[in-house]
């Protein structure tokens, strides 16, 4: 025969936590294309070295920059073929595409923000530009969610044993199933030859939100009179 499991009481509490946007994350997504693979590859390093030359001309410097997610694949378009009356679809080959991506971190500016815009656009990149935006300190905004949950779990289990005519007794286990906080908001995606179409569009990103989950469990300790 097992111990007698004493009464218990489980809570999951959920905290949420804010803070306003303060640092922009600005990708460009470089593409080149050739049906020489050599050749792509030079269209490649051309295109990112005009565009971190752009970005110099607005003062960034090569530790404001970094460059990731390169690749070479082949490029191909499904076509249709008639013969002897049939129809068959065959894989035709397009190119080697070239794919990379160069990012760029800054403090919030709206005014620069479109500078950086309009400056790649005017310099005639092939590329897929996003924009996002995070926080200085992703682990004190963690730490704000951590902390509200655990107040909301207390808060919650206290209201439930205070009616029912118990108290909290000692805490028996808490459980937090770590997982990755996503701190950054991606805003818009634009191609570079189209952002400077727009009128001057003026920048508030939305605060960066997140939220956990904490799960406590504490022994009930039952209210005599």
């Amino acid at each position: 025969m097992g111990k007698h499991q004493k009464p218990h009481i489980t809570i999951t509490g959920r905290g949420r936590a804010s803070a306003p946007a303060e640092i922009t994350i600005v990708k460009l997504h470089l593409r080149s294309l050739h049906k020489d693979q050599a050749t792509v590859w030079r269209f490649a390093i051309d295109a990112l070295s005009q565009a971190q030359s752009l970005l110099k001309g607005l003062h960034f410097t090569d530790d404001d920059m970094t460059t990731d997610n390169i690749s070479v694949k082949t490029k191909t378009k499904r076509v249709e073929r008639r013969c002897n009356g049939t129809t068959e679809y065959e894989d035709e080959f397009i190119g080697y595409e070239a794919t990379q991506t160069l990012t760029v971190k800054f403090p919030f500016e709206s005014d620069r923000l479109l500078e950086l815009l309009n400056t790649i656009s005017d310099g005639d990149v092939n590329a897929l530009i996003s924009v996002g935006f995070t926080v200085k300190d992703p682990e004190a905004l963690q730490d704000e969610v951590l902390r509200d949950a655990t107040e909301t779990a207390m808060r919650r289990a206290k209201i439930i044993t205070e009616t029912a005519g118990a108290s909290l007794g000692k805490l028996l286990s808490v459980t937090y199933a770590w997982r990755n906080i996503y701190f950054e908001r991606e805003e818009r995606s634009y191609l570079a030859s189209t952002v400077a179409c727009y009128e001057a569009p003026t920048f508030k990103p939305q605060d960066i939100e997140v939220e956990e989950d904490i799960t406590f469990k504490w022994e009930l300790v039952e209210n005599r009179d």
